[in-house]
């Protein structure tokens, strides 16, 4: 039950290896696939983290050697955070930025596009927040989390403050209801 097959630091190699491919791939498959899931996705996750179990821990069916592998992972994924929190180039890299696809109730299609958004799932959203049409709409953003925040017409940009982490300099201007 303690007795590792794989060496300690190999585990811990494989699963940073792992970590890693897992984030670049779902990075370069877009963000609409991490705020919108539906059963093709989970399929996709339930696969992928059963196909990766043997790439993290080798032949090791340890509960020491699994214990090692989810402990690095945790210490991974602590350590980016903390890195997004520190650096606005990785946040960008890790979570990416916020993106329009509807300016002035024009749809950008190069953006649609580019974020693997459709318009079926613009017109789902318009319809959640009570909108008609697109000429309702202000702008539409695609989140960071991948979420689509639509700003109605009519309403004006104010210039606010974020909460300021002591490294963070600049603050952003806010689309916020009249």
């Amino acid at each position: 039950m303690f007795t590792l097959g794989t060496a300690w630091w190999e585990i811990i190699i494989r699963s940073v290896a792992v970590y890693a491919f897992v984030l670049i791939a779902l990075r370069l498959t877009g963000r609409r696939s991490l705020g919108q899931r539906n059963a093709l996705d989970l399929v996709l996750i339930l696969v992928v983290a059963n196909a990766v179990q043997n790439a993290m821990i080798g032949s090791d069916t340890s509960l020491l050697g699994g214990i090692i592998a989810a402990a690095t992972l945790f210490a991974v994924d602590e350590g980016l955070d903390r890195i997004q929190q520190r650096d606005r180039r990785a946040r960008s890299f890790f979570s990416g930025t916020p993106i329009v696809l509807i300016h002035h109730g024009q749809v950008i299609q190069d953006n649609l596009r580019h974020s693997h958004v459709t318009m079926d799932d613009i017109e789902e959203v318009l319809r959640e927040h009570g909108y008609d049409s697109l000429h309702d709409v202000k702008t539409c953003i695609l989140e960071m989390d991948g979420t689509l925040s639509i700003v109605p017409q009519g309403s004006h940009t104010e210039q606010t403050r974020r909460v300021q982490h002591p490294r963070m300099r600049r603050p952003r201007a806010v689309d916020r209801p009249a």
